[in-house]
């Protein structure tokens, strides 16, 4: 990567070191011992070092990390550093859970590329790790924007900064320079998930001398985006374009000119208007969790002869981390608190009775004790309808027969291919309840008229009361699904059982 010596640079305020030199002097004027490091702890920020395996580089990415480290411990005492060869994903994102400030020295992978016609999220646009923790600096796997968008949650108004991560600012070494279009896809896509896991902005520069970024958020009160254009490995080619992977956020360049054209090695991504101020001086986190109303669900399971499983789940977001969340279900007018199998669970599976009425709520508090008021779901209703019901429409041969292990006594069934059975219904979920066994044979699902799936019903056992297949809606409508009789060869039979639904009340 290219490497520029740093040159007279317009002159910067710097306010909190200045408000620290006026208490050094009242204390030298009041006769007081002045402590040492008086310009120091200005910050409980949190920034976390990375240094990713890069081979036989990867010494130098280490010292690189110690010169951010040395900078960034003048001013917080809550300085982490992971180097390879245990920089694994587990530890990375353990550390970054939190973090202010992240610095990343190692491989990035990113897209568009010459190796892909496709963005690949679970390895692009993320860090080249340790893929197993003191097996030396070669083993490498890449963790994409995908990992970073589900596992990390950053603090308010973070930065992330690439130092020598390729594709990251634009350039890639080892592959032709990107036109203008591919390096300003890269610089948007690379941003992307850090922006989503809650970073203000993300830096990415390929020059040595990045540890001047640090010096920046910490003694300065500027715009980020004033901060990149003057830290000193600036160029001076500035130009801006809005992100389409992360609406309403800035993407900047600051090529470097080369007699081949412009050689992309610096870029700013996201909020750029954050002040340095907004980032290494978090405030404290008095914001409960967002928290998702609960969704109950049918799915494919057996069924009891009077109840009906049904699957709720919930969701919350929080930068401190969700730590824990509390259930109740609404019985027979009083909300009863449901017992979760972790703290953190997030979907529980309840056979609740026919023709009742159910309902979900949900809090979550997170890891600094902000609790979330409850969010309550739909009312619904499970409900059952019999195969003779007038509701299910039959064409071809079917034949009614009696078996007590059936859902009402009876089931209907046919051998005959092309024959069907439609059910018409209003509701918000429906499942066809069925039977496995090994005369058993497949049929094909419909709904509104659409093929959906073929279910094979055969197994080398029986199993009554099956719910073989079952679809899910966000709300209330008029519907239709329809089994047909494939006429599997040897074992055709297909049954109706019964019908079971969710309705929304």
């Amino acid at each position: 990567m290219p490497t520029k010596e740093g040159g007279p640079q317009p002159e910067i305020p710097t306010l909190r070191s200045a408000v620290t030199f006026a208490v050094v002097l009242l204390l030298a004027a009041a006769g007081l011992a002045i402590p040492a490091r008086a310009f120091a702890a200005v910050s409980t920020a949190k920034v976390v070092i990375i240094v990713g395996p890069t081979e036989s580089v990867t010494s130098t990415y280490r010292a690189d990390g110690d010169l951010f480290y040395e900078e960034a411990i003048k001013y917080t005492p809550n300085v982490v550093k992971i180097y390879s060869p245990n920089a694994t994903w587990a530890a990375v994102s353990a550390a970054m859970q939190g973090a202010s400030v992240v610095v990343f020295l190692g491989h990035g992978a990113g897209f568009p590329n010459p190796y892909s016609t496709t963005l690949n999220a679970s390895t692009q646009d993320g860090f080249g790790l340790n893929a197993s923790a003191n097996n030396g600096d070669s083993n490498a796997a890449y963790y994409g924007e995908t990992y970073i968008r589900s596992s990390v949650h950053l603090a308010p108004n973070a930065v992330v900064i690439f130092n020598h991560a390729c594709y990251a600012p634009g350039a890639a070494s080892g592959v032709p320079d990107p036109t203008l279009t591919q390096a300003e896809q890269r610089i948007d896509n690379y941003a992307s998930g850090f922006l989503a896991a809650g970073a203000a902005a993300v830096v990415a520069t390929d020059y040595y001398g990045a540890q001047s970024y640090i010096d920046a958020l910490f003694t300065t009160h500027q715009t980020l985006d004033s901060m990149w254009r003057h830290t000193s490995d600036a160029q001076g080619h500035f130009f801006s374009f809005a992100s389409t992977r992360t609406p309403g956020t800035t993407d900047e360049s600051d090529p470097t000119t080369t007699s081949a054209g412009p050689a992309y090695h610096r870029a700013l991504s996201g909020h750029i208007g954050t002040t340095t101020t907004n980032v290494v001086s978090p405030l404290p986190d008095t914001t409960p969790p967002a928290v998702a109303a609960p969704v109950s669900r049918l799915y494919a399971t057996t069924m009891g002869y009077t109840s009906l499983p049904v699957r709720t789940s919930w969701s919350a977001s929080d930068p401190s981390r969700v730590a824990a969340y509390g259930l109740e279900r609404l019985v027979s007018g009083s909300w009863m608190v449901q017992t979760l199998a972790t703290h953190t669970t997030t979907a529980i599976s309840q056979s609740l009775t026919f023709g009742s009425t159910a309902r979900y709520e949900v809090r979550a508090t997170d890891t600094v004790g902000n609790t979330s008021s409850w969010v309550s779901g739909s009312s619904f209703e499970p409900l059952l309808t019999q195969e003779s019901s007038s509701a299910v429409a039959y064409s071809g041969t079917w034949t009614t027969v009696s078996s007590s292990y059936a859902s009402g006594g009876h089931l209907r069934y046919t051998t005959v291919r092309g024959a069907s059975a439609t059910y018409a219904f209003t509701g918000a979920s429906v499942g066809w309840v069925a039977y496995h066994g090994p005369n058993r044979g497949s049929a094909a699902v419909y709904v509104d008229g659409v093929y959906r799936a073929t279910i094979n019903l055969y197994s080398a056992s029986y199993y009554s009361k099956q719910i073989v297949y079952a679809i899910n809606w966000g709300a209330n409508g008029t519907h239709t699904i329809k089994i047909v009789d494939l006429g599997t060869a040897g074992h055709p039979r297909v049954d109706i059982d019964a019908f079971v639904r969710l309705y929304k009340t």
